[in-house]
């Protein structure tokens, strides 16, 4: 679908400049890319050549699995926030070099 082309083409851009993985934390632009109609700020996308996650808190782990085809929905665990639960899939991911896009 139009999702999956979206992030087709930010994969290809980032593989281009070298990066393994992007981390977005916009949320007009996950919403843009998922579809994903949370409130902003409850979410943080990974995108790798592999696999695409989606870190979220348990709130919205239903609304995201519903919404957000083709994204693994990964709830970020106790004492942890979105950064670190998305550092720790990127080194399991074997990302080496993350960019970053949005804050």
């Amino acid at each position: 679908g139009t999702m999956n082309t979206r992030i087709q083409k930010i994969v290809d851009a980032v593989k281009k400049n070298g990066h393994d993985g992007i981390v977005i934390s916009k949320g007009s632009d996950i919403k843009y890319l998922t579809g994903f109609t949370g409130e902003y700020g409850v979410a943080v996308l990974l995108l790798t050549e592999k696999k695409n996650y989606f870190v979220t808190d348990g709130r919205f782990e239903f609304q995201a699995a519903q919404e957000a085809e083709g994204f693994e929905v990964v709830v970020y665990g106790e004492g942890l926030n979105y950064f670190c639960q998305t550092g720790k899939l990127a080194a399991e991911a074997g990302v080496k070099l993350c960019a970053i896009c949005g804050a």
